[in-house]
């Protein structure tokens, strides 16, 4: 087969001529295999255990969450619901609207809008007056983050999306998997490496051991063995000069 290749897209041509030159010339023409004879990567039996805990997991804390929200509201009906998402406002997992409102997961919609009021009637930008700058700005802040909070948990698909993204996030780590959704980019990892004057003068290769650090602050942190990393330091190098390793320091959470 021939290939035309363009800036935007790859077109593939059967050109039968060229074929019959690439088989009288003895060319190997490669043959893609069928679906079922490729092979998707295996997971361990471990990893496929860990899976299965985890669903299981999911499962039983949906069904413990609906059943406590009967319980505490018992106008609480989830199959009036719209599941279909398309409504669901953007919300971030990983942040605890309840606890911006002070309120348990579970809270009806009647607490939800007690404390939301209370908290607003405490924390609007007009209830800051003759307060230090400082303290009226953090009032703003943490005003417009309970605003926040109360528009996505008064919106019954949105909050039922992201009970169940928690849910499925906890009952993830309950099963010792690791949740690689969200990383924001580690600091460089930087190791001091004190050097002579004379090596300084002369120039000098050295050699400085580094254990890596992998997921430090979570329940998987864990650190590599040492390695050895080589420097070369020039004649007359200036003090506080850096050298870089890349993608060898420490690996963040996610």
């Amino acid at each position: 087969a021939t290939s035309m290749v363009s800036a935007k897209h790859a077109v593939e041509l059967y050109d039968a001529g060229f074929a019959r030159k690439q088989q009288s010339a003895g060319v190997a023409v490669y043959v893609a295999p069928p679906n079922d004879a490729r092979r998707s990567p295996q997971l361990s039996a471990e990893v496929q255990a860990k899976l299965m805990a985890a669903l299981a997991n999911e499962a039983a804390k949906a069904r413990a969450r609906e059943e406590e929200r009967r319980k505490r509201d018992p106008t609480y009906r989830p199959d009036a619901i719209d599941l279909s998402f398309k409504n669901v406002k953007a919300f971030d997992r990983y942040e605890d609207y309840y606890a911006r409102l002070d309120v348990s997961e579970f809270a009806s919609d009647g607490e939800l809008r007690a404390a939301f009021k209370a908290l607003s009637l405490q924390l609007h930008p007009d209830k800051q007056a003759g307060k230090e700058p400082q303290a009226a700005a953090a009032a703003a802040e943490r005003y417009f983050g309970v605003v926040e909070a109360f528009e996505l948990l008064s919106d019954l698909p949105t909050r039922r999306a992201y009970d169940h993204a928690r849910d499925k996030r906890a009952a993830a780590g309950d099963a010792g998997l690791a949740d690689v959704g969200k990383c924001d980019r580690p600091p460089p990892t930087c190791v001091d490496v004190p050097v002579s004057l004379e090596q300084l003068y002369k120039g000098a290769k050295l050699q400085v051991a580094y254990s890596r650090g992998y997921f430090m602050g979570t329940q998987w942190a864990r650190r590599e063995k040492e390695e050895i990393f080589s420097i070369k330091v020039p004649r007359g190098e200036h003090e506080g000069a850096t050298y870089w390793h890349r993608a060898q320091g420490d690996v963040g959470p996610g």
